[in-house]
Protein backbone atom coordinates (compact mmCIF):
# COMPACT_ATOMS: atom_id res chain seq x y z
CA UNK A 1 0.00 0.00 0.00
CA UNK A 2 1.19 3.52 -0.74
CA UNK A 3 0.76 6.53 1.53
CA UNK A 4 -2.74 7.21 0.10
CA UNK A 5 -4.00 3.73 0.97
CA UNK A 6 -4.09 2.51 -2.64
CA UNK A 7 -2.49 -0.80 -3.56
CA UNK A 8 0.81 -0.40 -5.38
CA UNK A 9 1.19 -2.08 -8.75
CA UNK A 10 3.44 -5.09 -8.64
CA UNK A 11 6.86 -4.66 -10.18
CA UNK A 12 7.71 -6.03 -13.59
CA UNK A 13 9.21 -9.50 -13.52
CA UNK A 14 11.15 -11.00 -16.38
CA UNK A 15 9.77 -14.50 -16.00
CA UNK A 16 7.45 -13.81 -13.10
CA UNK A 17 3.81 -14.42 -12.58
CA UNK A 18 2.39 -10.94 -12.86
CA UNK A 19 3.44 -7.72 -14.58
CA UNK A 20 1.48 -4.45 -14.36
CA UNK A 21 2.42 -1.50 -16.49
CA UNK A 22 2.90 1.60 -14.29
CA UNK A 23 0.74 3.72 -16.63
CA UNK A 24 -2.07 1.15 -16.27
CA UNK A 25 -2.23 0.57 -20.02
CA UNK A 26 -2.12 -3.21 -19.80
CA UNK A 27 -1.49 -6.17 -17.50
CA UNK A 28 0.67 -9.14 -18.39
CA UNK A 29 0.00 -12.43 -16.67
CA UNK A 30 2.55 -15.22 -17.10
CA UNK A 31 1.37 -18.77 -16.54
CA UNK A 32 3.40 -21.77 -17.67
CA UNK A 33 4.00 -21.23 -21.39
CA UNK A 34 1.28 -18.64 -21.93
CA UNK A 35 1.33 -14.88 -21.58
CA UNK A 36 -1.97 -13.07 -21.28
CA UNK A 37 -2.03 -9.35 -22.07
CA UNK A 38 -5.18 -7.55 -20.97
CA UNK A 39 -5.48 -4.05 -22.35
CA UNK A 40 -6.87 -1.69 -19.71
CA UNK A 41 -7.50 1.38 -21.86
CA UNK A 42 -10.32 1.98 -24.31
CA UNK A 43 -8.34 3.54 -27.16
CA UNK A 44 -5.15 1.87 -28.35
CA UNK A 45 -3.97 4.80 -30.45
CA UNK A 46 -1.04 6.60 -28.75
CA UNK A 47 2.40 5.83 -30.17
CA UNK A 48 4.05 5.80 -26.72
CA UNK A 49 1.50 3.27 -25.49
CA UNK A 50 2.15 1.03 -28.49
CA UNK A 51 5.90 1.12 -27.89
CA UNK A 52 5.40 0.17 -24.24
CA UNK A 53 2.98 -2.66 -24.99
CA UNK A 54 4.89 -4.23 -27.85
CA UNK A 55 8.28 -3.92 -26.17
CA UNK A 56 7.00 -6.13 -23.36
CA UNK A 57 5.28 -8.55 -25.76
CA UNK A 58 8.41 -8.83 -27.92
CA UNK A 59 10.46 -9.59 -24.80
CA UNK A 60 8.01 -12.34 -23.89
CA UNK A 61 8.37 -13.87 -27.36
CA UNK A 62 12.18 -13.68 -27.27
CA UNK A 63 12.41 -15.09 -23.73
CA UNK A 64 10.33 -18.21 -24.41
CA UNK A 65 10.57 -20.62 -27.31
CA UNK A 66 6.98 -21.79 -27.56
CA UNK A 67 4.94 -19.16 -25.75
CA UNK A 68 1.26 -18.63 -26.41
CA UNK A 69 0.32 -14.92 -26.46
CA UNK A 70 -3.29 -14.14 -25.60
CA UNK A 71 -4.33 -10.53 -26.16
CA UNK A 72 -7.55 -9.60 -24.33
CA UNK A 73 -9.50 -6.73 -25.94
CA UNK A 74 -12.40 -6.67 -23.45
CA UNK A 75 -11.87 -2.96 -22.62
CA UNK A 76 -10.82 -1.79 -26.10
CA UNK A 77 -13.19 0.03 -28.44
CA UNK A 78 -10.72 1.61 -30.88
CA UNK A 79 -7.36 0.67 -32.38
CA UNK A 80 -5.02 2.68 -34.58
CA UNK A 81 -3.10 1.85 -37.73
CA UNK A 82 0.06 1.95 -35.60
CA UNK A 83 -1.38 -0.82 -33.42
CA UNK A 84 -2.23 -2.88 -36.51
CA UNK A 85 1.32 -2.49 -37.85
CA UNK A 86 2.87 -3.46 -34.52
CA UNK A 87 0.51 -6.44 -34.27
CA UNK A 88 1.52 -7.68 -37.72
CA UNK A 89 5.23 -7.29 -36.84
CA UNK A 90 4.65 -9.25 -33.61
CA UNK A 91 2.79 -11.92 -35.58
CA UNK A 92 5.69 -12.38 -37.98
CA UNK A 93 8.07 -12.72 -34.99
CA UNK A 94 5.84 -15.35 -33.40
CA UNK A 95 5.83 -17.41 -36.60
CA UNK A 96 9.63 -17.49 -36.73
CA UNK A 97 9.91 -18.57 -33.06
CA UNK A 98 7.13 -21.20 -33.08
CA UNK A 99 5.02 -19.05 -30.75
CA UNK A 100 1.28 -18.57 -31.19
CA UNK A 101 -0.87 -15.49 -30.82
CA UNK A 102 -4.62 -15.20 -30.25
CA UNK A 103 -6.98 -12.24 -29.84
CA UNK A 104 -9.94 -12.67 -27.48
CA UNK A 105 -12.97 -10.63 -26.38
CA UNK A 106 -12.87 -8.48 -29.52
CA UNK A 107 -15.93 -6.25 -29.92
CA UNK A 108 -17.71 -5.65 -33.24
CA UNK A 109 -16.02 -2.35 -34.06
CA UNK A 110 -12.47 -3.63 -33.55
CA UNK A 111 -13.37 -6.92 -35.26
CA UNK A 112 -14.47 -5.07 -38.39
CA UNK A 113 -11.13 -3.23 -38.52
CA UNK A 114 -9.20 -6.48 -38.07
CA UNK A 115 -11.21 -8.19 -40.83
CA UNK A 116 -10.83 -5.23 -43.23
CA UNK A 117 -7.05 -5.38 -42.76
CA UNK A 118 -7.02 -9.19 -43.24
CA UNK A 119 -5.50 -9.84 -39.83
CA UNK A 120 -8.10 -12.54 -39.24
CA UNK A 121 -6.31 -14.60 -41.93
CA UNK A 122 -3.15 -14.76 -39.80
CA UNK A 123 -4.35 -14.58 -36.19
CA UNK A 124 -7.27 -16.44 -34.58
CA UNK A 125 -9.85 -13.95 -33.26
CA UNK A 126 -12.52 -14.68 -30.68
CA UNK A 127 -15.29 -12.13 -30.52
CA UNK A 128 -16.97 -11.04 -27.27
CA UNK A 129 -19.16 -13.76 -25.85
CA UNK A 130 -21.84 -11.27 -24.84
CA UNK A 131 -21.50 -8.85 -27.73
CA UNK A 132 -24.99 -7.45 -27.24
CA UNK A 133 -24.15 -6.25 -23.72
CA UNK A 134 -21.07 -4.45 -24.99
CA UNK A 135 -21.82 -0.68 -25.16
CA UNK A 136 -19.87 -0.29 -28.40
CA UNK A 137 -21.85 -3.09 -30.05
CA UNK A 138 -25.12 -1.61 -28.80
CA UNK A 139 -24.22 1.75 -30.28
CA UNK A 140 -23.25 0.17 -33.60
CA UNK A 141 -26.55 -1.76 -33.72
CA UNK A 142 -28.53 1.38 -32.92
CA UNK A 143 -26.71 3.31 -35.66
CA UNK A 144 -27.31 0.58 -38.21
CA UNK A 145 -31.05 0.50 -37.42
CA UNK A 146 -31.20 4.27 -37.72
CA UNK A 147 -29.33 4.19 -41.04
CA UNK A 148 -31.62 1.43 -42.34
CA UNK A 149 -34.67 3.60 -41.59
CA UNK A 150 -33.08 6.54 -43.41
CA UNK A 151 -32.29 4.36 -46.42
CA UNK A 152 -35.86 3.05 -46.53
CA UNK A 153 -37.27 6.58 -46.56
CA UNK A 154 -34.82 7.63 -49.30
CA UNK A 155 -35.76 4.59 -51.40
CA UNK A 156 -39.46 5.39 -50.95
CA UNK A 157 -38.90 8.96 -52.17
CA UNK A 158 -36.91 7.75 -55.18
CA UNK A 159 -39.55 5.15 -55.98
CA UNK A 160 -42.37 7.69 -55.78
CA UNK A 161 -40.45 10.09 -58.04
CA UNK A 162 -39.71 7.32 -60.53
CA UNK A 163 -43.36 6.27 -60.78
CA UNK A 164 -44.66 9.80 -61.45
CA UNK A 165 -45.27 10.65 -65.06
CA UNK A 166 -42.57 12.88 -66.53
CA UNK A 167 -43.23 16.62 -66.19
CA UNK A 168 -45.68 16.50 -63.29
Amino acid sequence: MDNKGKPRPKKALVRGIYNVNPKRIFELTHKDNSVRCEFLIEHLVARDDMDTIFNDLNQAVEANEKVQLILDFSHVSNISSVFIGELMALTSRTHTTLCTIELINVNDQVYEILVLTYIDKYIPIQRCKNRHANPVSKLAAKRSRKNAKKQDSVFQKIKSLALKPFGQ
